[in-house]
């Protein structure tokens, strides 16, 4: 591979790790769909201001990885979304393990 590669290679990946820093710092995991949206579309505008570098496709490709991390299959926080969070207890917990031995059983 040669230099140029590499250099692009490193500087999805450095762009990528500042969009999930960005994410976890934010706070915007507890926001709404229509603020996600709004907050992903702005910070992918600094993303490509702050990485010139990278293509179209690639930083396509960095909105899709950061709209999957915002809206996971599989809610963030041992299986529950940010609405129902705070009603969560050590009883649902040890309820849930029991279920899911009983499933493996």
């Amino acid at each position: 591979m040669n230099g140029l590669g590499k250099h692009r290679d490193g500087t999805i990946e450095l762009a990528r790790n500042e969009l999930f820093s960005h994410i976890q710092r934010c706070g915007v995991l507890g926001a709404s769909e229509s603020d996600q949206t709004e907050w992903l579309d702005d910070t992918m505008g600094y993303i490509g201001d702050r990485y010139p570098d990278l293509s179209k496709l690639e930083l396509a490709h960095l909105e899709s990885m950061g709209r999957r991390y915002l809206r996971p299959a599989i809610p963030h926080g041992r299986g529950l979304d940010a609405r129902n969070r705070d009603e969560w207890t050590e009883d649902d917990s040890a309820s849930e393990q029991e279920e899911l031995a009983g499933a493996a059983a």
